[in-house]
């Protein structure tokens, strides 16, 4: 069994090292003509590891987030915002614009911020090439993580979603 000073040390080791291979890097970049191009693909490959409270999607995941849910909530935004215009609603009606908008924004968020909100709230991740392929996190704290990321990119969903929809409603009204 391991002392907890034990495992104390072994994590500052791990974390120095850690360090010092960045600080490699960064001068193999600056020093050498190969040097960024290795640089930065080593960084694009870092960026698709399992980070707790940081990054639980890949690539795969983030573009369809971002095109399905992003770009989607904007075109059933914009198709509804024309339709409630053209009636010539009051702003109350406009509310339900809140939907697509609140769909829009956790779809551009969640690609932004590399982490998607349902895997954080669940305790899964998906760092491989498969949208929908789930893997278990191991560890409380990872989970906790994720959790407070995922209530941090909804709060933030909520805000751009009451202040769009505002916007949109007293905007459509005035046309």
């Amino acid at each position: 069994m391991y002392s907890g000073s034990t495992i104390v040390h072994a994590i500052v080791r791990w974390q120095s090292a850690h360090q010092r291979i960045w600080e490699y890097l960064w001068y193999f970049q600056t020093e050498t003509p190969q040097g960024v191009f290795v640089f930065y693909e080593i960084m694009s490959i870092m960026s698709d590891i399992y980070q707790a409270g940081v990054c639980n999607i890949a690539e795969p995941e983030i573009k369809h987030r971002k095109n399905t849910y992003g770009w989607g909530g904007v075109a059933i935004s914009l198709a509804l915002f024309t339709i409630l215009s053209f009636l010539d609603l009051s702003p109350p009606y406009y509310i339900v614009l809140a939907i697509p908008v609140y769909t829009s924004a956790m779809g551009f968020l969640q690609a932004k911020e590399k982490f998607c909100v349902w895997y954080g709230m669940n305790g899964v991740k998906n760092m491989s090439d498969e949208v929908g392929e789930t893997q278990e996190i191991i560890g409380e704290m990872n989970r906790q993580k994720d959790r407070q990321k995922a209530s941090s990119i909804r709060q933030k969903a909520f805000i751009y979603t009451f202040i769009i929809t505002a916007v949109l409603a007293i905007f459509g009204h005035l046309l």
